[in-house]
C-alpha cells in the first residue's frame, strides 16, 4: 500500500502566518521567489504557488500538487527548502498548517456543487454587499 500512495499525486494546501518588519518584506518576496523558482526548475511540481491574503499581510497560502509522496519528500529535504525555511521560521506567528490529500480521494469531493466565490451559504451573507 505505501508503493500505491507513492504513486498518487499529492495535492499539498498550506497555511503560513509571518510576522515581517518593513524593511523584511523585500528580503521575504526575494527569498520566496527564489524558492520557488528553483522549485520549479529543479523539482517540477505540477503545481506551485504562494498567494498573500490581501486582508491580511501576514497570511500566506501556498497551493502545490506534487506527481508522488516521494517527490514532496524529496522537494522538502531539498536544500532551497531547507534555506528558505531557515529564514522564514524566526519569523512565523505560529507553525505552518498543511494538509496533504491524495488527488485520487479529493476526486470524491467534488461530486458535490460548488460554493459561489464569495457567498457563504450558511449565513446567506455575500461579503461582496459589503462594499457597497
Amino acid at each position: 500500500q505505501a508503493s500505491a500512495l507513492n504513486e498518487q499525486q499529492i495535492l499539498v494546501i498550506a497555511s503560513m502566518k509571518i510576522k515581517l518588519a518593513e524593511q523584511e518584506k523585500s528580503d521575504f518576496y526575494r527569498v520566496t521567489k527564489t524558492l520557488i523558482q528553483k522549485t520549479i526548475m529543479i523539482e517540477n511540481p505540477i503545481q506551485y504557488t504562494c498567494c498573500e491574503n490581501i486582508n491580511d499581510p501576514t497570511d500566506f497560502t501556498w497551493n502545490e500538487t506534487w506527481s508522488s509522496k516521494s517527490a514532496l519528500d524529496k522537494h522538502f529535504s531539498s536544500d532551497h527548502v531547507q534555506e528558505w525555511l531557515r529564514w522564514v521560521q524566526p519569523r512565523l506567528i505560529e507553525p505552518i498548517k498543511a494538509i496533504f490529500v491524495e488527488t485520487q480521494k479529493q476526486q470524491l469531493y467534488r461530486l458535490s456543487p460548488p460554493i459561489k466565490a464569495g457567498f457563504d451559504e450558511r449565513t446567506h451573507h455575500n461579503p461582496s454587499d459589503d462594499l457597497n
